[in-house]
């Protein structure tokens, strides 16, 4: 459902969740169950990725980094890792955030989200990837390439805003 908070979230979605606690559904326990079950290496892998937070363009894009030293280190698998990189979009200035991610093998992707109108799609095909408007992204050949990289999505993102 995604906390409900999503433009496609129809009043058919409410009304069955309303029929769903009129009788007798829970909602505190099913939120328990489906939002409060992180280990505790994820949530000091979330410590240690907003540790890299940059803020660029007035605050408007955040930039972070996660390493497969972090990954080894709390002991989280990769794919486990697609919700980290969110975090600093609960801040009202934030409208995109790109998320630099190496697996462990070494490879790289840029994961990137933005909020309302905001087509970051344009900038993943750009750089040989693709997505949607508000959630796109691409990989980077080597780790020597992530600098520039970085400077130029910046660069693009900030044209947008």
């Amino acid at each position: 459902t995604g906390h409900f908070r999503y433009a496609k979230t129809k009043a058919e979605t409410l009304i069955v969740a309303a029929e769903l606690v009129r009788n007798g559904t829970n909602p505190d326990r099913i939120y328990g169950q489906l939002y409060e079950q992180e280990s505790v290496g994820m949530v000091m892998l979330q410590k240690l990725v907003l540790d890299t937070l940059e803020m660029h363009s007035n605050n408007q894009i955040a930039v972070l980094h996660l390493t497969k030293e972090m990954l080894s280190k709390t002991d989280v698998e990769y794919s486990a890792t697609g919700t980290v990189g969110n975090l600093p979009l609960v801040c009202a200035d934030v409208k995109v955030v790109v998320f630099f991610k190496e697996n462990e093998k070494g490879n790289i992707k840029a994961a990137m989200r933005s909020k309302g109108e905001i087509d970051i799609a344009l900038i993943a095909q750009h750089h040989g990837g693709g997505g949607h408007r508000n959630a796109a992204g691409f990989k980077i050949s080597s780790a020597d390439e992530l600098a520039s990289v970085k400077n130029n999505i910046i660069e693009q993102i900030s044209k947008i805003l």
